[in-house]
């Protein structure tokens, strides 16, 4: 079976939401929230990493801001990111470290 194209992805799973509400098809009821969650999070526009992608980019812009306040900020992004299981605690001091170093001209 071939992928399907990426604005195939969501009618399918909708069409098969439909089809196990209907009782064509018998799942779990955690498998059945599991593809409503699926769903609902499909049609955002904004993936974690890339949320985390533009907090960077937006403070590397931010000459006015004190250290401080982008080391605080890029933390707490990186927190969340954290906390939505997307990434490590390791990955975290990487990220953090990487920007740190750039900011603090150590490269």
């Amino acid at each position: 079976m071939n992928r399907l194209a990426k604005e195939e992805v969501l009618p399918t799973l909708k069409e098969l939401l439909k089809r196990i509400e209907q009782g064509e098809k018998d799942v779990l009821a955690y498998q059945k929230d599991a593809l409503k969650q699926v769903i609902e999070q499909y049609g955002t526009k904004e993936r974690p990493m890339s949320a985390y992608m533009s907090l960077e980019n937006w403070l590397i812009e931010q000459h006015e801001k004190p250290i401080e306040i982008k080391s605080a900020m890029l933390w707490g992004g990186l927190w969340m990111m954290e906390k939505m299981g997307c990434i490590d605690f390791d990955k975290m001091r990487v990220l953090y470290g990487e920007f740190m170093s750039q900011k603090m001209n150590l490269r």
